[in-house]
């Protein structure tokens, strides 16, 4: 029995793992759309037949065990092919429809291909795209010295991710024209925003700035970019390229699925220790090819440094202030990290562009560090209050950043070990003997974590009964329960935002189905109710008799739903009171996302319920809340900054005549500060001593609190 025979029977045994970081190229160009079309495409990666080995693996994987239990066929071979031409060229930049058209033969033909070991179309159309990458770099070399016009009126269509692609290389060209000429006014608008601002500082400094900021003219930048864009293209081996095809089509069975190549599988575990020794701050690129803050890790030195924030941009690095920056626009985001992270106590410069912004930057400074466990936790504080006859009353605040767990120290046994919900019993019972009042949980900036832990955290608000079902891809459903004495029996309202996700939903949608608390916040959380399996190819490889590295798989296995028998999957969960923030606007829903798992229900568990009058009360504090809001200046301010970041990200037409985009810096200028001030104070008040500013002006858990106050009001 041969290996390959050995392979192809046992291909549909295992599980999988993966999560992969996807290389977004944004430049293409060429010099003429004749010659290019004749051009033929030359292979330069080293394709192997492990890589068609791990493919046909992984394809079985996915389509056999994945929660949607959808076979690999032509229909999936259509949407694959559609899906990778997107992968590698997002923004439509690179390929033409005659391309499309030229490849169409794979179109239904991916299926079989992979299945029989052949995985030529994904080497193939990577190859060309670094040929267009090639050919734009000539482009640019030789439209740059010929220069622009930017006191005509012309315009730009910036986001492409939607549009149709160009038809053919002539029209191709005439994009790339565009988009190179934005560039250069893009950077000669950040030295004029730079050079106003440096008549306000003094002479040497100034001096340093000439020096190192306009060191380079901006037809110089956008070149650099260019060709800085090829290099990483060039540079992928063929486990770079087998990530991108392969997760492109486990993407579409749901955004959650990818594959990881070895390189990347290493990395992983080395990132996610290590990204708490360096700034503490989760990265992502977004479509054109800016590095953008995630999320900030608290007690982090980004967090801690208050110079940035959730949505801002990193647009370069340096290691010192009189260095070159590094400009990483479009680098590949493991790069990134690698230029970000450092030795402790060091400083790194990131110049950044604001969230909201297009054009006005600013240069920070940040001293790496490492982020201490005690930093992440759970946080708690007591402060009094007025009631609604005037009588001083209690309120506990608890921050809830994730459903952390140390399992390690829960498999050794360790009495002390580190959870959440033993966390926040103490502070509950800390609580108890204050006599508070009631108590509100932030959970704004919670993305999740241990589903075991949100089971418990339940259980210290109710007496007994199921929390949460699962159903998985075979069909089965289960509730989980816990039966322990509730530790906290007095009101409960949950501040939660579009950021809180996953084990957040649980939590937060368990006690609105017990009628245990009400829930104040963005309209709906995240809506993330899925669960992705982790399992290394490795071991599989080698039970097949092959002996090298094969990278890992992840893949969606069950999804979660509330004891109600929704799911908390796409929708996520709807606040009882709607309180404005800019959350509600910035952050990417589960709906957004491509091929998302759909919102569906099973059967509803029986329950307790706590409060029979909840229904009536929220009514009440509804109309209390939005009364308060729309007589409140701050409110109102926040509402008119929101309805203009809307407008911004809604335009996807920029002026390519310079005095008219100057006009739009100015207007972004004025926007970012109002936002900046606004958004700041509305970040983790619930983390801060009551009698700091930020608490002060956080406008969405002073508004909790005082739905609080208006609660506790109707049990009286």
């Amino acid at each position: 029995m041969s290996k390959n025979y050995l392979f192809l029977n046992k291909k549909l045994l295992l599980s999988s793992i993966g999560s992969a970081v996807l290389l977004i190229p944004i430049f293409s160009h060429i010099v003429s759309a004749k010659e290019q079309e004749k051009q033929p495409v030359k292979k330069t990666i080293n394709v192997e037949s492990k890589h068609a080995d791990i493919a046909r693996l992984a394809a079985g994987i996915i389509a056999n065990h994945h929660y949607k239990k959808a076979q690999f066929n032509d229909d999936i071979s259509k949407k694959l092919f559609q899906q990778y031409f997107k992968k590698l060229d997002p923004q439509k930049y690179y390929f033409t429809q005659d391309d499309i058209n030229q490849f169409a033969e794979y179109e239904t033909n991916l299926d079989d291909d992979v299945y029989a070991g052949r995985v030529d179309f994904a080497y193939t159309l990577y190859e060309l795209l670094k040929e267009r990458a090639n050919q734009y770099e000539q482009f640019a070399k030789v439209q740059l010295k010929k220069g622009f016009d930017f006191n005509k009126k012309d315009d730009f269509f910036n986001n492409r991710a939607k549009a149709a692609w160009c038809k053919d290389m002539s029209e191709l060209q005439r994009l790339w024209y565009k988009r190179l000429k934005s560039d250069v006014l893009y950077w000669r608008l950040v030295d004029r925003a730079r050079k106003e601002e440096l008549t306000k500082e003094d002479k040497k400094k100034a001096q340093q700035d000439e020096k190192v900021f306009f060191a380079k003219t901006p037809e110089e930048r956008v070149l650099k970019r260019i060709s800085m864009s090829r290099h990483y293209l060039t540079d992928k081996d063929a486990f770079d390229v087998l990530q991108l095809f392969l997760s492109s089509l486990t993407n579409i069975y749901d955004p959650h699925s990818d594959y990881m190549s070895p390189a990347t599988q290493n990395d992983f575990q080395v990132a996610m220790s290590l990204s708490l020794v360096g700034i503490g701050a989760v990265l992502q690129q977004d479509l054109n090819g800016y590095t953008k803050i995630r999320e900030l890790i608290k007690g982090g030195p980004a967090e801690k440094s208050k110079l940035i924030g959730v949505g801002d941009r990193i647009i370069a690095v340096s290691q010192a202030k009189e260095e070159q920056p590094v400009d990483i626009i479009d680098m590949p985001l493991n790069n990134v990290v690698k230029l970000i992270r450092g030795k402790k106590n060091t400083d790194v410069y990131l110049t950044i562009l604001p969230a909201g912004e297009n054009v006005k930057q600013k240069i920070i400074m940040i001293t790496r560090n490492e982020v201490e466990i005690k930093d992440s936790g759970a946080s708690s504080k007591i402060i009094n209050v007025k009631d609604s006859q005037g009588k001083d009353i209690k309120l506990g605040i608890i921050n809830v950043p994730s459903f952390y767990r140390n399992n390690a120290g829960f498999s050794r046994g360790d009495e002390n070990f580190k959870s959440l919900s033993r966390d926040v019993k103490q502070m509950l019972l800390h609580f108890n003997t204050e006599k508070v009042a009631g108590a509100i949980l932030d959970l704004r900036l919670n993305g999740g974590g241990s589903l075991e832990e949100a089971i418990d955290l339940t259980g210290l608000f109710i007496e007994s009964g199921p929390v949460v079902q699962i159903k998985t891809s075979k069909g089965t459903t289960g509730a989980e329960s816990r039966s322990d004495v509730a530790i906290f029996t007095k009101p409960v309202v949950v501040l939660q935002s579009k950021l809180s996700a996953s084990a957040s939903e649980i939590f937060a949608g368990a006690l609105q189905d017990y009628k245990r608390a009400v829930l104040v916040g963005d309209k709906t959380t995240h809506g993330k109710g899925t669960v992705q399996t982790v399992f290394g190819l490795n071991p599989l490889i080698r039970y097949l008799g092959f002996n090298y590295e094969a990278g890992a798989l992840k893949y969606t296995t069950a999804k979660f739903y509330r004891i109600s028998g929704g799911s908390t999957q796409n929708l996520g969960v709807s606040s009882d009171i709607v309180i404005p923030s800019f959350t509600s606007v910035i952050s990417q829903g589960e709906k957004d996302l491509d091929y998302a798992l759909k919102w569906d229900s099973i059967s509803k568990q029986k329950h307790k319920v706590y409060d029979k009058d909840i229904t009536q009360k929220i009514t009440i504090l509804k109309k209390k809340s939005q009364d308060r809001i729309a007589k409140n200046p701050k409110f109102q301010e926040l509402e008119k900054e929101i309805k203009r970041v809307k407008e911004l990200r809604n335009k996807n037409i920029i002026s390519l005549n310079e005095e008219e985009r100057w006009k739009e810096y100015k207007a972004e200028k004025d926007l970012e500060e109002q936002q900046e001030k606004i958004f700041k104070s509305t970040q983790k008040g619930g983390e801060n001593k009551d009698n700091d500013e930020a608490s002060k002006n956080d406008l969405q858990l002073n508004e909790a609190k005082k739905i609080m106050i208006d609660y506790l009001a109707l049990f009286k």
